[in-house]
């Protein structure tokens, strides 16, 4: 939906918007992965798989080693992806068909094979070919998405891709940070793709994503000159016999969280 908006509402070509996705995901995997020089690239049949394409031809050019694994022939494919696998064979590059050659041994690999345009799970070759990603040895690069993953729900289908980092785009999704998101997702890089902000915003926001240094932005600085009893005294009780767990937890995660002082009315066994 996000992409439409860019292309409909703001009139940025579809091919352009490809072209841009490509060179993010080629940008951070450099980054991220500077020392490897033979790429796999798993190629779809939707637009998520002709952005594997476009990442492919820049990687070429940029004098990498890679190879394209076609999920379906560049021929049958339409619109952009059929356009972007045109322009990879022009540039010299070739396609495989699915499985992989044996000799072929990738220092990194990359998943464009279904992005954020999940329905069902995965079967057949792409089940198949999800699940030789994630045995093989190699870091796994997504493109938007893990395949097999749900972007609203962060659900994982009995086959998804388990990457070391995602690039996705236009807007962060709920997914990759929800139930099984985080855990198939690895480092996630956000990539705008230089929509304007009414793009992003064309859908409203689903929650906040907290990060890390939420404390060191959000609480006010502690002057020097205090103490203990400048910051409060938290009571916990509770604990029946040999069921210390839950005031303990209490009381730790009160002083971790910053109070001054904190108390716990148990029964004596647990003083220990």
């Amino acid at each position: 939906m996000l992409d439409q908006s860019a292309i409909e509402a703001h009139e940025i070509p579809a091919t352009e918007l490809m072209e841009r996705a490509g060179q993010s995901v080629f940008a951070a995997a450099r980054e991220v992965f500077p020392q490897a020089s033979k790429w796999l690239v798993f190629c779809g049949a939707g637009n998520n798989g002709g952005d594997g394409y476009v990442l492919a031809r820049l990687a070429r050019q940029a004098g990498l080693e890679v190879t394209v694994c076609a999920l379906k022939p560049p021929n049958a494919l339409r619109g952009e992806a059929a356009m972007a696998a045109q322009s990879w064979l022009k540039s010299g590059g070739e396609v495989q068909a699915w499985p992989p050659a044996a000799d072929i041994v990738p220092e990194l690999i990359f998943d464009a094979l279904l992005g954020t345009g999940l329905e069902r799970a995965p079967d057949g070759d792409f089940a198949a070919a999800i699940g030789w990603m994630n045995q093989h040895s190699a870091p796994v690069v997504a493109v938007d998405a893990p395949s097999g993953l749900n972007v609203d729900t962060g659900n994982a289908n009995s086959q998804a891709v388990q990457a070391a980092l995602t690039v996705t785009f236009i807007g962060n999704k709920r997914g990759l940070y929800t139930a099984d998101g985080p855990d198939h997702c690895g480092q996630v890089r956000y990539a705008s793709l230089d929509t304007p902000l009414s793009v992003q915003e064309s859908i409203k926001d689903s929650g906040i994503l907290i990060r890390q240094n939420i404390i060191r932005f959000t609480l006010p600085r502690r002057p020097r000159n205090s103490h203990k009893g400048s910051f409060g005294w938290v009571l916990g009780i509770g604990g029946n016999s040999h069921m210390s767990g839950a005031v303990r937890l209490c009381g730790e995660a009160a002083l971790r969280s910053g109070a001054g002082k904190v108390t716990l009315a148990t029964v004596p066994e647990h003083a220990a």
